[in-house]
């Protein structure tokens, strides 16, 4: 469990911190408008698939004995900020925001990052594709926020 909860918050630092993900995954033929993405969100799911089929899930309680905790507040003026807290040092990013389609752009001084992601109801799912646990294989990460 120990070497799964490494896995898991070096999936998410990659989402916060301004590497350069790539997916290949198609658009949604559901387009989404900027004003649907302003708000609070607040991380209350993550789902890892490994390249070899098996999965973790983390929500409610499990991700809360696990240390993981996350808020994205996304405004109408271009602008974000994350935060993340992974035990006790948490991490802010702050930057600005764009989306083509079911795509998000997320840029800060480190740089930008693009991500595909759905919006249903008041659920915001990024979708993050890449070896997570460096054996040779892709692993899919869904990390789920819920607006508040």
């Amino acid at each position: 469990m120990k070497k799964t909860n490494v896995i898991l918050l070096i999936g998410l630092c990659l989402l916060f911190t301004g590497i350069l993900l790539t997916n290949c995954e198609k658009k949604s033929s559901t387009e989404v408008k900027a004003g649907d993405l302003v708000g609070t969100w607040v991380l209350t799911k993550v789902t890892i698939t490994f390249g070899t089929g098996q999965s973790i899930t983390l929500e409610g309680q499990a991700l809360q004995a696990a240390g993981i905790s996350g808020t994205i507040t996304i405004r109408a003026d271009g602008t974000y900020t994350a935060v993340m807290n992974m035990g006790d040092d948490p991490i802010t990013e702050n930057g600005t925001w764009t989306i083509d389609g079911n795509n998000l752009t997320l840029t800060t001084s480190e740089g930008s990052e693009t991500v595909p992601f759905t919006l249903s109801g008041n659920k915001l799912t990024i979708t993050i594709t890449e070896d997570i646990d460096e054996d040779g294989q892709d692993d899919t990460m869904k990390l789920e926020f819920t607006k508040q």
